[in-house]
């Protein structure tokens, strides 16, 4: 995970516009938090594995496929998408 949040962390940082930054900086947002929140049960279940383990299993599972979907997104994003996700073109077509 951490491997592919590095690459996502590059992309970004190597995109070309702060606004794709901004809308970008959610998906690390929430990657770094699967990922600390992923080494966090880890060390529990490391510490007392009959409390843990079973639930570091299922978080880090569910951890790893947030981090690749973000990952994914992050890697095929384009500044054009941006124009998609402004509000005042929503605004303009209902009036």
């Amino acid at each position: 995970m951490v491997a592919l949040y590095e690459e996502a962390l590059t992309k970004v940082n190597g995109s070309g516009g702060q606004d794709e930054k901004d809308f970008l900086a959610r998906r690390l947002y929430d990657m770094t938090a699967e990922i600390i929140m992923s080494l966090l049960i880890i060390a529990d279940a490391s510490k007392a594995p009959e409390l843990f383990a079973d639930s570091a299993n299922v978080y880090v599972r569910m951890a790893e496929e947030h981090v690749i979907g973000k990952a994914a997104y992050i890697q095929a994003f384009r500044v054009e998408d941006l124009a998609a996700f402004e509000a005042e073109k929503v605004a303009d077509e209902a009036e």
